[in-house]
C-alpha cells in the first residue's frame, strides 16, 4: 500500500480522535518514565560516579512528580492539534523545536541542546505513538482504541505498583538523585549547588545518612560520652556499617560543606575521608572509613566523594559513596553544636529516621539504646 495514502498523505489528519491525547500521555509516561526508571530498581545505580539516569516518579519530590504528567498532558494536547492540522513530518520538526525551546528556558544537567538527539527522541516518543494509534484505529476502530488505552493504563499501574513495593516495601529509594551524578535534589533545585555565603538556621532536623536501610549491615557502636555503654568506651558518633562496595550516602540536612579532608589514620584503621555540613549553629560531620591502609583504596574513597568545600547541599543530596576496604567499612556520623563537643544526635533525627536507625541497632542488639550519656 502506498505510504502516503496509508498515513494520510502530507496533510493533517483532521479526523484524529481526541482519545489520541490520552493514548499519547499513557504511552509517553510508560516509555519516558516507567521503562527508563526500571533498570535502577532492578540492578541499582551505575558505578563510576555518574548516578542513575532515571528515578521513579514515586521517588521524586511532590512538585516534580506532579509537573511531569501535567506537562505530558499539555504536550499531548499540542501534538493532537498539530497532527490534526499538519502532516507528521512537519509535526516531528515542530515538536522537536518546541522541546528544544522548553529545554533552553528550563535546562537540566547534560546535553540539553543536542539537536540530533532531540529529533531522535521526539520521533520515538511522539511520532511512533501516532503511527501505533493510527494502525490500531485503522484495524479495530473505536473498540481497538479503547482496548489499547485500557491495556496501557493497566501496564502503567503494574509498573507503579512495582516501584511502590521497591520504594516503600523494600526501602530501595533513590530520592535525591538526578542524572549524571548531579548533586541537586530535583529539577527545582538547579543552581543550588554553588558556593553560598554562611547561613544561620533556626533548627536542626536530620534524616538518615543512608538512602536505603538495606545497605546498612549493622550498627555496633552508637553514641556514648561515657564508658558505661555496651561497647565499653566513649564513642561520640554513630557507626553505619556496610557489607558492600560503593554504598551511597546523602546529606542529612541543608548546609555548606566544610572540613573536607582525606588522611591515613594508621595501618589498622586505614584511610579516612572526613567532611562536615555547616548548618550553623550546628556541624554534622561524616567520617568515611574504608578499613584499608592501601593507597589505592584511599584514592578511590577520595574520588568517591562528590562534594567539595564551600559547596551548598540540600537535605537528600548525594554527598558520596563509601569504599569497602579490606575488612569492611563504615561511616561515622556526629552532631556538634558550635562551641561545644559532640552531642547525642537522637533529638535531631526525624521520627522516621530514628525509627529506621533503632531498627538497625535492634537487629543485632535488641536492648541497646541510640545514646548513652
Amino acid at each position: 500500500m502506498d505510504f502516503s495514502k496509508k498515513y494520510g498523505d502530507w496533510r493533517g489528519d483532521r479526523k484524529l480522535p481526541a482519545s489520541f491525547i490520552l493514548f499519547f500521555v499513557l504511552t509517553f509516561f510508560l516509555l519516558g518514565e516507567q521503562l527508563l526508571a526500571l533498570p535502577l530498581y532492578l540492578i541499582g545505580p551505575g558505578t563510576g560516579g555518574d548516578g542513575p539516569d532515571k528515578v521513579s516518579i514515586l521517588d521524586m519530590s511532590l512538585s516534580d512528580a506532579l509537573h511531569r504528567p501535567l506537562f505530558y498532558l499539555l504536550f499531548g494536547f499540542i501534538s493532537w492539534i498539530m497532527f490534526r492540522s499538519l502532516s507528521w513530518p512537519i509535526v516531528w520538526i515542530g515538536a522537536s523545536t518546541i522541546w528544544l525551546v522548553f529545554k533552553w528556558f528550563l535546562p537540566d544537567p547534560g546535553d540539553t541542546q543536542n539537536i540530533i538527539g532531540t529529533f531522535i527522541g521526539v520521533g520515538f516518543f511522539i511520532v511512533i505513538p501516532y503511527f501505533i494509534y493510527r494502525t490500531v484505529d485503522r484495524k479495530w476502530g473505536t473498540k481497538g482504541r479503547r482496548n489499547a488505552i485500557l491495556i496501557l493504563t493497566a501496564i502503567n499501574i503494574l509498573f507503579l505498583g512495582f516501584f511502590a513495593y521497591q520504594i516503600y516495601g523494600l526501602n530501595n529509594s533513590y530520592h535525591g538523585y538526578t542524572s549524571r551524578g548531579s548533586l541537586i535534589r530535583n529539577e527545582s533545585s538547579y543552581g543550588q549547588n554553588l558556593p553560598v555565603s554562611p547561613e544561620t538556621y533556626s533548627n536542626l532536623s536530620i534524616i538518615t545518612p543512608y538512602l536505603n536501610e538495606t545497605d546498612i549491615s549493622s550498627i555496633n557502636e552508637a553514641f556514648s560520652n561515657t564508658e558505661n555503654s555496651p561497647w565499653g568506651f566513649k564513642h561520640l558518633g554513630i557507626d553505619f556499617m556496610t557489607s558492600s562496595d560503593l554504598v551511597y550516602f546523602q546529606a542529612v540536612t541543608d548546609g555548606t560543606i566544610t572540613n573536607l579532608k582525606t588522611s591515613k589514620e594508621n595501618e589498622q584503621q586505614g584511610w579516612h575521608t572526613g567532611l562536615c555540613i555547616d548548618h550553623s549553629p550546628y556541624l554534622i560531620c561524616y567520617n568515611f572509613e574504608t578499613f584499608s591502609s592501601d593507597q589505592a583504596d584511599g584514592d578511590r574513597q577520595k574520588a568517591s566523594i562528590w562534594v567539595e568545600n564551600g559547596r551548598h547541599v540540600k537535605q537528600g543530596d548525594i554527598i558520596g559513596q563509601l569504599v569497602y576496604g579490606g575488612n569492611g567499612a563504615h561511616v561515622d556520623l556526629g552532631v556538634i553544636h558550635l562551641g561545644k563537643e559532640r552531642s547525642c544526635p537522637e533529638p535531631y533525627f526525624t521520627e522516621d529516621a530514628k525509627t529506621s536507625i533503632l531498627r538497625l541497632i535492634h537487629k543485632d542488639h535488641p536492648t541497646w539504646k541510640l545514646c548513652y550519656e
